[in-house]
């Protein structure tokens, strides 16, 4: 519960941030929270050896803060989320372990950073 709740409050920050920012043009940073900083893509994958509706993230950032590492994440509904391994390399794709996701369940990715 105390996960699901959190991971829906920091959805709502990012849209909030996003639809700001995207009003002003601008790219929005992978996070800002507790003292961390970078500047990261991520992106749904399909793995078409496991078949139809099989996904995974990919991650990379082109700059991250001194003390900050980095890892994808594949938001599932209804599951446990798919993750690449922490990074701290830039400008290197990372990928997780594919999922067969159902209809809707896999739609969104994102990266999270945090103090190293």
């Amino acid at each position: 519960m105390y996960a699901r709740l959190h991971r829906l409050r920091a959805q709502f920050a990012v849209l909030i941030v996003l639809g700001s920012l995207a009003t002003l043009g601008m790219a929005a940073p992978a996070n800002a929270a507790g003292g961390t900083s970078g500047s990261c893509t991520s992106s749904r994958g399909e793995n078409e050896i496991w078949g139809p509706n099989s996904y995974y993230v990919r991650a990379s950032c082109s700059s991250l803060g001194a003390k900050t590492k980095a890892r994808g994440i594949l938001d599932i509904s209804g599951d446990s989320d798919m993750r690449t391994d922490w990074f701290t390399k830039l400008n290197v794709t990372y990928s997780s372990d594919s999922y067969r996701c159902g209809p809707g369940q896999c739609n969104n990715t994102r990266v999270e950073l945090a103090v190293r």
